[in-house]
């Protein structure tokens, strides 16, 4: 499964990404087991619950199946280490070597340097004192969490001291500081409580509410508390006041059951049983609304035309049968978030790329965060539907056994710019080349030559872009045509979209001074343009073989180029180098040489000094006229791949990207 390539880098995390939205952090892809050490040899058996220490260096694990608490060192190359716990289920505390946990499922970390473990088989909550290294079962009265010399919570309790309530069948748990108390949740029961850690009772905060009958996931972010139901399709918030829930308030309604919630970027994330998209953004502060304004539900989506992780795969992953998995914000980026894969054994870490999908794409129509990681090279893939679109483009390419020993069936989206995101960072791994390239997309049908001047530079600068590519920039018609069409924008282009009320003038009222002026009073002398209703009509093909006509043809080609490539190298992105531009030419379909022309295009881009390069010999090397298109012009799902292939080898080979070695200083 071409997910990740386990090659160490030199950096706190141990992987390198061959598709950076999604990325294996520990386990051995559908091998369950028990194995500490590297993170590639490393085996859990069903992992579930996840917590962070405070610094984030530690990623904790419940290893429901081996009866374990694991722990990942994020700042050791993700190396794999055991807490507490024994193979065979038990109930014994004590020393971590000694103690027993019986199919812990959650787990939480506390101020102190403990762990709070939902011990679900024993239905007891137990505590790991990570200081001392002593394991207890909460049994009632106080839990010292404060990390003083005071004494800790017994390690061998009284066993007549019974909790006042009882723990089954427990769901998920959060931690209060203003109360200084653990939220759990037990859905069959109907109940949210509370316990005070420094009284160690335990009190129902929400019980038999009409609103949320099972409440199970359940967050605490800024000491507001967020709650899901486990069978309606409800999120709630609530605030903390005088030891009780008060103004509760719906917070979104999910597309399905939600699993889990965590918090990252002021947006609460929802981990969703259902097929296809893993989760759901709640739009708390309404920054990110969907585009027909619904309830603020966006696909956990990487704007690129596939969904992560793929389609079926997550279905698969976390069963249908089990309510499970664990979900928190890696601390290490921005809508980055760690969550576990029960039925696979692995931990992964997945990157939210803010697309909206659509045919608009993802720096058009979504959001993404400007702030890049360190030795980063982020690409604008610009185009029609070809970037965006692939026709057929549901591939199955990987069977995996499940936990229950039937076969899953995972496909993959072949578009384009995943495709060439993943091979470059492949080749990049292979060349010991430190920089990680991400490839963003922007589709736009219509005026491919004009509407970037217009919508470009603000989003390049927004999402420090370091280099933008226009893949195949045709037009419906010769450049020229649209000088006489639109009205033009002060920098001389015409305006996209159009001024519809300029657009109903007589086409003689619209011939603009300058070039337009000078080319129609040529084509007029020779008889090459007409009136036709309220448009002009040139005769192209005299125009393409009169060479006075084609030069200046070349200024209607280029003006709009030169102009968005002034615009860029004006620019400097956040490591203060300017904006690089690439034209990239390519089969897209049946186009006259009048209004596509690949010798036409390398003219210009000669003529104003833009880089640009020529795809179409490397495709008619295979004997394919017009080969990877499908008949609609739009990538199949082998033609998606090829492009990626021949990018990622073209585009270091030409020098069009950085590409250090060891040897050099890696791009700031």
């Amino acid at each position: 499964m071409a997910l990740v390539s386990l090659l160490a880098v030199p950096a706190a995390r141990a992987i390198r990404p061959l598709y950076s939205p999604f990325s294996v952090v520990a386990g051995t892809l559908c091998a369950s087991g028990f194995q500490d050490g590297s993170f590639n040899t490393a085996r859990f058996n069903q992992p579930l619950g996840l917590t962070l220490s405070d610094d984030g260096s530690r990623l904790f694990v419940a290893d429901s199946l081996n009866n374990r608490i694991r722990v990942i060192h994020l700042d050791q190359n993700n190396e794999v280490g055991t807490v507490a716990g024994q193979g065979a289920p038990g109930n014994s505390d004590g020393p971590l070597t000694l103690a027993q946990f019986h199919e812990p499922r959650g787990i939480l970390y506390l101020p102190g340097d403990y762990l709070a473990v939902n011990d679900f088989g024993n239905q007891s909550l137990r505590f790991v004192d990570l200081k001392t290294g002593m394991v207890t079962t909460y049994r009632g009265g106080p839990v010292r969490l404060d990390g003083s010399d005071a004494p800790r919570p017994n390690a061998t309790p009284t066993p007549a001291l019974k909790p006042p309530v009882l723990l089954n069948g427990i769901k998920d748990m959060a931690y209060l500081p203003k109360a200084h108390s653990i939220l759990f949740t037990q859905p069959e029961a109907g109940v949210l409580n509370a316990l005070n850690l420094g009284t160690g009772q335990i009190t129902a905060v929400l019980k038999d509410n009409a609103q949320l009958p099972h409440p199970s996931a359940l967050w605490i972010q800024d000491d507001k508390i967020y709650v899901a139901d486990m069978d309606l399709l409800n999120v709630f918030s609530m605030d903390w006041k005088n030891d009780a829930v008060t103004d509760m308030r719906p917070a979104g309604s999910p597309a399905d059951k939600v699993l889990s919630l965590t918090f990252s970027d002021n947006t609460l994330y929802g981990l969703l049983k259902k097929d296809g998209y893993p989760a759901e953004r709640f739009l708390l502060d309404k920054r990110y609304e969907k585009d027909d304004g619904s309830n603020g539900l966006v696909g956990f989506n990487n704007g690129f035309g596939d969904n992560v992780p793929p389609d079926k795969f997550w279905y698969e992953s976390i069963q249908p049968n089990s309510p499970w998995a664990g979900f928190v914000p890696d601390p290490s980026g921005k809508r980055q978030f760690f969550f576990s894969i029960p039925s696979m054994h692995l931990v992964v870490s997945l990157r939210d790329r803010f697309g909206n999908g659509g045919s608009v794409g993802l720096s058009l129509g979504g959001e993404y965060p400007a702030d890049k990681p360190k030795n980063t090279y982020r690409i604008l893939l610009v185009g029609a539907c070809l970037v965006t679109d692939t026709d057929d483009f549901i591939l199955q390419t990987e069977t995996h056994p499940t936990a229950t020993g039937k076969t899953s069936v995972i496909p993959w989206n072949y578009s384009f710019a995943p495709q060439v995101e993943r091979e470059l960072n492949f080749r990049a791994a292979l060349d010991d080349n430190p920089m990680n390239y991400e490839f963003l997309n922007a589709g736009h049908h219509g005026d491919l030559l004009f509407y970037p001047n217009v919508e470009l530079p603000d989003k390049v600068k927004k999402l420090d872009i370091d280099q933008v590519i226009i893949f195949c920039p045709n037009s419906d018609f010769p450049a020229y045509y649209y000088y006489y069409q639109y009205n033009l924008t002060p920098d001389g282009i015409p305006q996209t979209p159009p001024n519809m009320e300029y657009a109903l003038k007589p086409p003689l009222e619209r011939i603009p001074d300058g070039l337009p002026r000078q080319f129609y009073d040529y084509c007029k002398e020779h008889h090459w343009v007409v009136v036709n209703g309220n448009n002009l009509s040139f005769n192209d093909a005299a125009i393409a073989a009169d060479p006075k006509a084609h030069d200046m043809s070349l200024e209607f080609w280029g003006k709009p180029w030169d102009l968005l490539n002034r615009k860029f190298s004006s620019m400097r992105t956040s490591g203060g180098q300017p904006v690089k531009l690439l034209i990239l030419l390519g089969y897209e379909g049946t186009h006259t040489p009048d209004n596509y022309s690949p010798d036409l295009f390398k003219e210009v881009a000669r003529k104003y000094h833009i880089p640009i390069l020529d795809l179409i010999p490397y495709e008619n090397a295979l004997n394919f006229s017009y080969f990877p298109m499908t008949s609609t012009g739009h990538l199949d799902p082998n033609g998606a791949v090829f492009m990626g292939k021949l990018l990622a080898r073209l585009l270091p080979d030409e020098n069009l990207i950085p590409w250090p070695t060891p040897e050099k200083t890696p791009a700031k």
